[in-house]
């Protein structure tokens, strides 16, 4: 094969490969070819189990204002908790990285103590998704109805 035959070969052969389109789905650790999307139920299933960034995120278009609670949760699962009646948040495995704040800190156990004795994780707080309700009965502060509406939600990052 003449020089310029093997270069229209190797060039040929980049292209190809390039144009391919070849779609990684990459939920959780595992990568397999595909030329597909996952489907809603797949990245509920995925997100339920492993609490993953990425399936939260691909989840998070599918959430619509004014949502039954009952509605989200099919969506999401269970929240990992609910610190009040019409707020509740969705943890992911993703952690925004902090750097000790204060100048001269007491590292202890990986938690950095500020001079007031605040405690701050060194990993980081976990990226989550909160969403807020509309309670659809506010005559109580403790129950929490399938049918309460969700109002807004904001994915960032929670913590001490």
């Amino acid at each position: 094969m003449s020089k310029k035959g093997f270069v229209c070969l190797f060039m040929f052969l980049i292209l190809s490969a390039c144009t391919r389109g070849i779609n990684q789905n990459q939920i959780g650790s595992k990568t397999q070819p595909s030329n597909r999307i996952p489907t809603v139920e797949e990245l509920s299933a995925h997100y339920e189990q492993y609490h993953d960034y990425q399936s939260l995120v691909m989840l998070i278009p599918h959430l619509g204002l004014g949502l039954t609670r009952s509605d989200v949760e099919f969506l999401l699962g269970k929240p990992s908790y609910c610190p009040s009646p019409n707020q509740c948040y969705y943890l992911s495995n993703v952690y925004s990285r902090l750097a000790c704040p204060y100048a001269n800190p007491e590292i202890n156990n990986n938690m950095c103590i500020s001079p007031s004795g605040i405690q701050v994780s060194e990993e980081g707080s976990p990226i989550t998704l909160i969403v807020l309700y509309a309670l659809a009965d506010t005559t109580t502060s403790i129950s929490e109805s399938g049918i309460d509406k969700l109002r807004s939600f904001d994915l960032m990052p929670t913590g001490e």
